[in-house]
């Protein structure tokens, strides 16, 4: 994943994508993904790196010598209310990408994060539903923007006890998932499992609650594990 919003010279809408695993019966969450931002030391070193790549916020270029201002400038906006965009070359607000290639000489690379995560499986007092099992969530910038991963896994832990009656006895080797995307036309729905019915609810619910808090593209997925 990356940074998103917005949209630059380069590359029309960008839109990130943040994975977390919450476990239904306790609520703990683990997240899965690391967001690609220029804000990021890593990140901004990279682009620092090169001849002329340069990365801003409020208007402000961030150098060597001033991030510590820079960041007292941020916090202080934040607290008036106003979001931080970090932008490269006043452009793009992710620091990794497949496409924008015109940035790709001020430190905008294509290169993955690849990571393995083992969950091991707790199980449930009561041998079926949806408790004990582990839900992966997948969403947009829309959703993070709005809500905390501490928020999205209160929200996967309350829809579980609904469903309860779902999945009694499904194998561990299933897994069911379910997709919303804000907007009718371009809703999308992938159905499979015992589950599915809970994946694309809780899905709906992620959207429902995140889109009145922003302007960005708000997208989720659900997948449960057994």
């Amino acid at each position: 994943g990356g940074g998103g919003g917005g949209g630059g010279q380069s590359g029309g809408t960008e839109s990130k994508l943040t994975a977390t695993g919450v476990h239904l019966a306790a609520g703990e969450f683990v997240p899965l993904s690391k967001d690609h931002k220029p804000s990021d030391p890593e990140e901004l070193a990279r682009v620092w790196s090169t001849s002329d790549g340069f990365v801003e916020v409020h208007g402000m270029r961030i150098l060597p010598h001033n991030v510590d201002e820079v960041t007292e400038t941020v916090k202080r906006a934040k607290a008036a209310g106003k979001k931080a965009l970090y932008r490269i070359n006043r452009d793009l607000s992710l620091s990794r990408a497949i496409g924008d290639a015109d940035l790709k000489p001020f430190g905008v690379i294509a290169t993955p994060d690849v990571v393995v995560h083992r969950f091991k499986h707790r199980g449930d007092s009561d041998g079926g539903g949806v408790t004990g099992k582990l839900a992966l969530v997948i969403a947009s910038d829309g959703v993070w923007d709005t809500l905390s991963l501490s928020q999205c896994a209160l929200l996967v832990q309350g829809s579980a006890s609904k469903f309860e009656h779902l999945a009694v006895g499904a194998s561990s080797l299933q897994s069911s998932a379910g997709g919303v995307h804000a907007g009718g036309e371009n809703e999308t729905i992938i159905l499979e499992g015992p589950d599915a019915n809970f994946a694309k609810e809780v899905a709906r619910h992620i959207v429902e609650t995140a889109q009145p808090g922003t302007n960005d593209d708000v997208t989720a997925v659900v997948a449960v594990f057994c």
